[in-house]
């Protein structure tokens, strides 16, 4: 009989460790198979549990396992170091164009966008040069990029989220830079903002880009191309900014927005 109880009993003890160190990969730990294909190898789980498979470095320089790359990358949180955060900004650079599987990819982009140095956003801007794979079938790495760059405020951005409103994007890709182009109020964005929303089919993509011209410039005007064309000609005969001072059901809805 004993011989029954021990499976049971290591399982019991796995979960137990695994759930009083507050691991916050339980569930990916307890269902991962090993590279083997191996559900019910205990001993990978147990390593997963406690080791992550090892310090993130040695792990991105050694493994090919892709689901300890990606909690490698994770771990790679911002350091104070100039050094050794120049160095994480290079690994999670080169993961972001060219891990082989997607969900690493698009992992490093989320940890980049965590950074505030600029050379995180100089390396998004690579990454999203690189185009989709194969594995990346609906450009969802392209779209976490650009909603990164809508966190940063980074001028070096716009040219970026300028091309991703091109109308032969895909329609998430235009809805999350119209998005993004808030953090970047100038006519430049306006102008882009306007052409697009003269062209722009997607009724999804129209409502962000007319709340994004709302909030950029605080002119509570309705989803209209006609109008808001002539409010832009109207201030720029006058020699008027075309921003103003948002009113505070704008302001509101901005603040909701975000």
């Amino acid at each position: 009989m004993m011989h029954r109880r021990l499976p049971r009993l290591t399982i019991l003890l796995m979960l137990a460790s695994m759930a009083f160190t507050g691991c916050s990969h339980f569930g990916d730990d307890f269902t991962a198979y090993s590279p083997e294909g191996k559900w019910y190898d205990l001993g990978y789980k147990l390593d997963l549990a406690w080791n992550q498979g090892g310090p993130p470095l040695e792990v991105l320089a050694k493994s090919q396992d892709g689901d300890l790359r990606r909690r490698a990358l994770l771990r790679l949180s911002e350091p104070g170091n100039q050094q050794e955060r120049a160095q994480y900004i290079e690994i999670l650079s080169t993961a972001a164009r060219s891990e082989r599987a997607a969900v690493n990819r698009l992992t490093a982009v989320q940890v980049l966008g965590t950074y505030k140095d600029p050379a995180a956003n100089q390396a998004l801007i690579a990454a999203y040069q690189v185009p989709a794979n194969a594995n990346d079938k609906n450009g969802m790495i392209q779209v976490a990029i650009v909603q990164a760059m809508g966190k940063r405020n980074d001028p070096a951005s716009v040219e970026t989220l300028l091309a991703a409103l091109d109308p032969k994007n895909q329609e998430d890709l235009r809805a999350a830079a119209a998005h993004s182009l808030r953090k970047y109020p100038d006519y430049k964005t306006s102008e882009a903002l306007l052409a697009s929303l003269k062209q722009e089919k997607s009724t999804a993509v129209k409502r962000e880009v007319h709340q994004t011209l709302v909030q950029i410039t605080g002119r509570d005007l309705p989803a209209d191309p006609v109008v808001w064309e002539q409010t832009f000609q109207q201030a720029a005969a006058k020699g008027e900014p075309l921003a103003k001072e948002p009113g505070m059901f704008v302001k509101l809805a901005n603040w909701w927005s975000e």
